[in-house]
């Protein structure tokens, strides 16, 4: 594995465990497993108001993270990072809603396990988006060609004439750049 395959699998880790933490805070002791009802006669369930809360914690420690540990070497801007990393975090906001509505409501999971399957399966979306997109990282340049020694020129060497007192000292001085193939 690859240093930053790792250092994203840790910071990742860190971001997971802090993420389902306040998922569960947030459901048990915050929204305390009630509906809330909003302006308009909207309602929201009770994990979906607990993964908005844990969302909106987290989001700023895993730009942080993924930024700053496991990809420091993307040659991006960091406001064209953010933006980036929004997006897909968006795309995965959407996936992990559809989901987590899925198994809960669809399969009768319990929430806090169903959020672990549906991150797990973000996860992997995510490192795929984000090392490709958000953090790219600019190919490095090509190395220099490997100097191999040219064969002796089988050309008669030239006679020393008016012309090479001429042309010489531009040459030495490289007054004249062409002058030094003029010398050859």
């Amino acid at each position: 594995m690859d240093i930053q395959t790792y250092r994203y699998l840790a910071c990742g880790g860190i971001n997971v465990a802090m993420d389902i933490l306040m998922f569960f805070i947030a459901y048990h002791y915050i929204v305390q497993k009630q509906i809330i009802h909003l302006p308009f006669g909207l309602a929201v369930s009770p994990y979906i108001a607990a993964f908005i809360i844990s969302f909106c914690i987290c989001f700023p420690l895993a730009f942080l993270l993924m930024r700053h540990v496991a990809f420091p070497h993307s040659a991006l801007a960091g406001r064209t990072q953010l933006i980036r990393y929004f997006s897909v975090v968006m795309l995965n906001l959407g996936l992990h809603y559809v989901l987590l509505k899925l198994f809960v409501e669809t399969f009768a999971f319990y929430p806090t396990p169903a959020k672990v399957v549906v991150t797990g399966i973000g996860i992997v979306v995510s490192y795929l988006l984000q090392k490709h997109y958000s953090f790219k990282q600019v190919a490095p340049p090509p190395a220099p060609p490997v100097a191999t020694p040219t064969p002796k020129s089988t050309k008669k060497p030239l006679k020393r004439c008016a012309r090479f007192r001429l042309i010489a000292p531009l040459a030495r001085t490289s007054a004249l750049p062409h002058a030094r193939a003029l010398l050859v």
